[in-house]
């Protein structure tokens, strides 16, 4: 884990490309926040263990959409409510196409069994607003990677996760087959272009951390 601010972390996984997201954590006053949980075991394991090393109680995942390389480690923590859009709740919902999975990431198809037998969790908590999740979290509804990315702000610290609606360093992916768009991309990146701060640090779905001067 990298803290990019006093309790605001970020894991990167080097690379960016398909099946390869990044993930964060947030500490609160009631414990701390996940934001996204990678993919297959080999991602998410590490990753839950620097977690449960803060020794802080894990209140909440929020997932930015729902494609398997960012919802794929929800079961690592088990305790955690998951926040996630309606259509992220859907295909969470949905029977995992493992084999679709393995053509198109075939760098992982031997890891995939393993996470087709473990499954995902369901979403507990729906996000259909802008709300204020604890005194520190802020999540907003967009659309152009899918029709149902997240956004996720750190009040007071200038941080912000932006899911795959930022790629940083690699080709942007829009998912037509789950309702992305072109438009709501360009609009979502403008609208973010407009309140980030100059000094803001972006958490990107792929690829390194950026600033505004990246997005």
């Amino acid at each position: 884990l990298h803290e990019l601010a006093d309790g605001v972390y970020v894991w990167i996984q080097p690379g960016g490309e398909s099946g390869v997201s990044n993930a964060g954590v947030i500490v609160d006053g009631d414990g701390v926040t996940i934001v996204d949980t990678m993919m297959v075991r080999s991602q998410w394991e590490p990753f839950a263990e620097a977690v449960k090393a803060l020794d802080l109680p894990m209140r909440r995942i929020v997932l930015t959409h729902g494609h398997i390389d960012h919802v794929g480690g929800t079961k690592a923590f088990p305790h955690a409510g998951v926040y996630a859009s309606p259509q992220t709740s859907a295909v969470l919902d949905q029977h995992m196409p493992i084999d679709a999975y393995k053509t198109f990431m075939s760098a992982f198809e031997d890891e995939f069994d393993d996470l087709a037998e473990l499954g995902t969790r369901p979403a507990t908590h729906l996000i259909d607003g802008a709300a204020s999740l604890t005194p520190r979290v802020e999540v907003l509804p967009a659309s152009g990677h899918t029709d149902g990315d997240v956004l996720v702000g750190i009040s007071g610290v200038h941080v912000m996760h932006m899911g795959d609606i930022f790629f940083n360093g690699s080709t942007p992916f829009i998912d037509l087959n789950s309702g992305g768009n072109l438009s709501g991309m360009i609009a979502n990146l403008d609208a973010v272009l407009s309140f980030l701060p100059e000094d803001s640090k972006v958490i990107p779905g792929h690829g390194p951390v950026g600033g505004k001067k990246d997005v």
